[in-house]
């Protein structure tokens, strides 16, 4: 759902007067994105939210992308050649070493960063994170957002894309995607100023189709969770607001069907594959290293 029509439902909801700004609306909504709905996807597991990245460490740390989830990372992969190892998560006991050179083995959390082991290895790696959903502003405001007309793939990875209106973004952009989970596909380009903008494979975190748009990083002109979650977030937000406002009968009405709401779309999100089911892994037997066909461990009869 754009913002324009999810502030006009808050509105319809709410029985909003002017006194309530468009601002208000998207700040409190904000808010109920980070301390709602984030933690409810997370929650089911099923990889929303993911992005990549290519860091190369220094001095054998990984700067963790700025825009990821309370500093989380999926998983951490080394690049060699055309190849991608997973390292596995360490502890911070295990670095128990002076500095060394060769290639990593392993990971663990520093603080801000990512400290690859043996201490003071360096290389290349692929970062998947939890990227944070952009900020909500009008989807008419011109100076923040420009949808995309043409998306026409280079045969590299990346795209050339045609936007509309005619004044480009001449600052960093990102391209927000109009499909129902409306992610980012592509952060942190140099916006070329222009109608036409180069995307290169690097920045690419999605396809890219016509009708997406082409935002000022940082914002959106969708409501940034899964569709299914909106219907939840207008009454959420119109309950906040009335609260605010000391209706508090039409504010606990507007928060119990937001509760209802968010219930009905969490059985949505999970599984997102109802016809290949991930086969269970684990278990008593898969320890022991006994095969259970169809079991736990999926093993060999």
């Amino acid at each position: 759902m754009l913002t324009a029509a999810f502030i006009a439902a808050v509105r319809r909801q709410g029985q909003m007067t002017a006194d309530v700004t468009d601002a208000d609306i998207l700040a409190a909504a904000d808010i109920e994105v980070a301390a709602r709905l984030i933690p409810l996807v997370r929650l089911v597991r099923q990889e929303y939210f993911v992005a990549e990245a290519v860091v190369t460490s220094y001095g054998g740390r990984l700067a963790l992308p700025p825009r990821s989830i309370a500093g989380t990372v999926r998983h951490v992969q080394l690049l060699t050649g055309a190849y991608a190892q997973t390292l596995p998560l360490m502890q911070l006991e295990d670095d128990s070493g002076p500095n060394a050179s060769g290639a990593p083995y392993g990971w663990y959390f520093d603080g801000a960063s990512v400290v690859l082991l043996p201490r003071g290895t360096d290389a290349t790696c692929r970062v998947r994170y939890y990227l944070r959903p952009s900020a909500m502003a009008l989807n008419t405001n011109t100076t923040f957002f420009q949808q995309i007309t043409v998306a026409a793939q280079d045969g590299a990875g990346g795209y050339s894309l045609t936007t509309n209106p005619a004044v480009g973004l001449a600052t960093v952009v990102d391209v927000v995607s109009a499909a129902s989970s409306h992610a980012v596909v592509a952060e942190g380009l140099a916006g070329s100023g222009s109608t036409t903008q180069l995307v290169p494979a690097a920045n690419v975190l999605g396809p890219i189709a016509a009708f997406d748009y082409m935002a000022l990083a940082g914002f959106t002109p969708f409501v940034p969770v899964p569709e299914e979650l909106t219907a939840a977030l207008i009454h959420q937000v119109a309950g906040t607001l009335l609260r605010a406002l000391a209706f508090d009968a039409e504010s606990s009405q507007q928060l119990a069907l937001a509760e209802k709401a968010l219930e009905e779309g969490r059985a949505i999100l999970a599984p997102r594959s109802e016809g290949n089911p991930r086969r269970l892994v684990g278990g008593i037997r898969r320890s022991i290293g006994q095969g259970w066909g169809g079991g736990w461990n999926g093993g060999s009869r």
